[in-house]
């Protein structure tokens, strides 16, 4: 049994490692694509709606990834249930979300452009966030090659959506529809393959277990917020008090500097499973698993750091172009913030 465990845990890392490589190669050679064409000021336009989106999104995620596959793993006969309930939590949360960002267009006084862009994405990713949690249940399941195998698909698609729309000199507003598109897409094969795989499909909504689930991930969720504000507040300030252009430079920082952070979240995601294994068998066990695991993430964090900070020039101009060659003095300094993530 162990054996076929760590096959599993092989088999859904590597899985995993795949499509987020052809990620990235995406979001750095893509995303530089993009970013040349629409220019620093409309790619400002486009990084701030998502960024938005992207704070507020905790709401509608309610800090249940950590608490499901830990549900799943220790009640497996439930799992049914734990999937429908979580998934009917998440649609509350995705309705709160979306006022929420009501609430904040209106106190923010944006434009009706901007206030379209926001709520398309917001909307679309509130639906992802629904249906990620089937992506949770292959987690639990050890099976994550299927959540894999359809982030590449979608991913491979959308490049070639990307492209056509460089090439043929369309506006921002059908990147942005690309992104409800690559979200609806990725719900939708998540489902499929939900209803071919899963042999526990009849749930039903559990309320005593949906109050359970949120008084764990109440303080997860939390976290999630503050997470969320850390890494994205910063473009709305520089947007408020500069303009565009000024987030469509920092933006470029933002996604190089979170280029690799595949590594550590693949790691831990992979691994969670595992330490929740560890955590049942012996208090000592557990620690010590954890405590290897933030070494190697500290360390790869610091490796990560050093690298970019001599070759940030480099890697903007290239990529980028000169026109974004602010975003290298802001890469550098904005890199070391992987150590504290």
């Amino acid at each position: 049994m162990s054996n076929i465990l760590k096959s599993k845990y092989v088999s859904s890392t590597v899985w995993l490692l795949i499509e987020q490589i052809l990620r990235i190669i995406s979001a750095i050679f893509i995303g530089a694509l993009v970013a040349r064409y629409l220019g620093p000021e409309k790619y400002g336009q486009f990084n701030y709606s998502l960024s938005i989106v992207i704070i507020f999104s905790a709401l509608s995620l309610l800090g249940l990834s950590n608490v499901f596959v830990k549900e799943a793993v220790e009640n497996i006969k439930a799992v049914a249930s734990i999937v429908i309930t979580t998934i009917c939590l998440r649609i509350i949360g995705s309705v709160v979300m979306i006022f929420a960002l009501l609430i904040f267009i209106l106190v923010n006084q944006e434009n009706q452009q901007m206030s379209r862009y926001i709520l398309i994405i917001g909307a679309s990713m509130g639906l992802l966030n629904i249906f990620k949690t089937i992506e949770l249940f292959f987690q639990a399941k050890i099976i994550s090659k299927y959540t894999a195998i359809t982030n590449i698909t979608v991913l491979l698609c959308v490049i070639i959506i990307k492209v056509y729309l460089v090439n043929n000199s369309y506006s921002l507003d059908y990147f942005i529809a690309t992104v409800a598109v690559e979200y609806f897409a990725v719900s939708l094969l998540l489902s499929i393959f939900y209803l071919y795989k899963a042999d526990c499909i009849k749930g039903i909504f559990d309320y005593e277990l949906a109050k359970q689930m949120l008084k764990q991930a109440w303080p997860l969720m939390l976290t999630g917020i503050i997470i969320s504000l850390y890494m994205r507040i910063d473009q709305l300030m520089i947007r408020n008090m500069i303009g565009d252009a000024a987030i469509g430079q920092y933006s470029v920082a933002v996604r190089l500097g979170e280029a690799w952070y595949f590594v550590p979240m693949i790691i831990a995601s992979s691994l969670f499973p595992a330490i929740i294994s560890a955590r049942a068998i012996s208090e000592n066990k557990y620690i010590t698993t954890l405590s290897r695991l933030y070494k190697n993430l500290f360390l790869l964090a610091f490796a990560a750091g050093i690298v970019t900070y001599f070759l940030a020039d480099f890697v903007v101009i290239t990529l980028f172009g000169v026109e974004y060659l602010e975003a290298a003095k802001i890469l550098s300094i904005l890199i070391w913030a992987g150590i504290f993530v």
